[in-house]
């Protein structure tokens, strides 16, 4: 059959989700990012003023790969699903969206590598994230160190903001401290973010990114004077028990792909590899 590429742009979210979630949900957990967001914005009607922009890239009515453009012009793609010769595809999708428009490009990693290497025009694209995603079916035994994990509450917020400052900065994300700020406040409101205590926090880590099947664990962080003793392994321990006991079948975790202590934790836990995630920032000032 000959080769016909339609790319469309949809303008709701929801809209959008109908079209492409048997797609996306087929790898669930390489699409946590993209779903998850997708889900909150399919209720919450559609984002910041309906500046987010959807995109599908189809050949022969068939998904290759999807798209969320947010407000700020961050490029969210799915685990593309490329069959022979799709450059030409991805050319049309480049097109539409507008590659000068783009401040960030992230998704799995093979993915945004051949988007990358099929673009129309010259922007210059810098690696700034190199993350693993890890999966959780069962949970392998383990102990907890000393102490009790418990909720977050409004008197740790001070002390969960900073930690949160702290994380992006160690992690090198380039985010806005406002923004993470406003993050902190609304897990800590909505009963998302956990703490490990010993009389007082040291250690935190949140529930969120829910899927159809799956959630994410996330903002995993502990204070520098109590790291090496199993603190938030003991969190997300029990925060990944708490998940599998809940009508969710898998919790998933994207992880620094430099730091082989917390890989290395995570995989005793019953956590195993399914694809590396990584972001791309243009170059150009948008």
């Amino acid at each position: 059959m000959e080769k016909s590429f339609f790319v469309k742009e949809y303008n709701h979210a929801a809209t959008f989700w109908d079209r492409t979630k048997n797609f996306l949900c087929a790898k669930e957990s390489q699409n946590n990012l993209l779903v998850s967001n997708l889900l909150v914005l399919a209720k919450n009607g559609g984002g910041r003023s309906s500046s987010v922009r959807y995109f599908v890239l189809e050949r022969n009515g068939r998904i290759e790969v999807a798209a969320l453009l947010s407000f700020d012009k961050k490029l969210l793609v799915s685990e593309g699903d490329f069959q022979t010769n799709s450059c030409d595809g991805i050319g049309k999708f480049w097109k539409l969206i507008g590659e000068k428009n783009i401040s960030r490009l992230i998704g799995p990693k093979q993915t945004v590598q051949y988007l990358l290497g099929c673009a129309l025009e010259v922007v210059n694209y810098q690696p700034t994230l190199d993350q693993r995603v890890l999966r959780l079916n069962q949970l392998s035994d383990f102990v907890p160190s000393q102490g009790i994990m418990r909720r977050a509450r409004s008197s740790d917020l001070t002390i969960v903001i900073q930690w949160a400052k702290d994380f992006a900065r160690e992690c090198q994300l380039d985010e806005n401290p406002n923004e993470v700020e406003e993050m902190i406040r609304y897990y800590v409101e909505n009963r998302f973010l956990y703490v490990w205590d010993v009389g007082k926090p040291i250690a935190m880590a949140g529930i969120g990114g829910s899927t159809i099947k799956g959630a994410r664990i996330n903002m995993v962080y502990t204070h520098p004077d109590y790291r090496g003793r199993n603190f938030a392994g003991s969190l997300v321990y029990l925060l990944s028990k708490k998940v599998l006991q809940s009508p969710r079948e898998y919790c998933v975790l994207f992880t620094d792909s430099r730091n082989p202590v917390s890989n290395h934790l995570y995989e005793k836990l019953g956590y195993y590899y399914v694809c590396d995630f990584v972001e791309y920032r243009s170059c150009l000032k948008i």
